[in-house]
């Protein structure tokens, strides 16, 4: 898997020390997603919330690299402890 950034690839605006999770201008709208893949990190959040391990994400998603389960959950953590909660 080739996690070099594109060009219009970067790291969150407003978040530092994101290894797997990125924003693409030119990739799903421009929401943040799991570097390497076309995955939503809101999409990771609904399967672990609904009870799935990292084993079962990678069953039902190929190429999801399950060691970026810690990042996604810190980012959930800071957006919702910084506000940027949709009501």
């Amino acid at each position: 898997m080739n996690l070099s950034m594109t060009d219009t690839e970067t790291p969150l605006k407003g978040y530092k020390n994101y290894k797997w999770i990125v924003k693409d201008a030119r990739m799903l709208w421009g929401t943040p997603t799991v570097r390497g893949t076309r995955l939503h990190v809101s999409q990771i959040l609904e399967c672990l919330a609904a009870g799935m391990s990292a084993d079962e994400i990678a069953d039902d998603y190929p190429g999801f690299p399950q060691e970026c389960i810690p990042e996604v959950l810190r980012f959930a953590a800071e957006v919702v402890k910084d506000g940027d909660v949709a009501a």
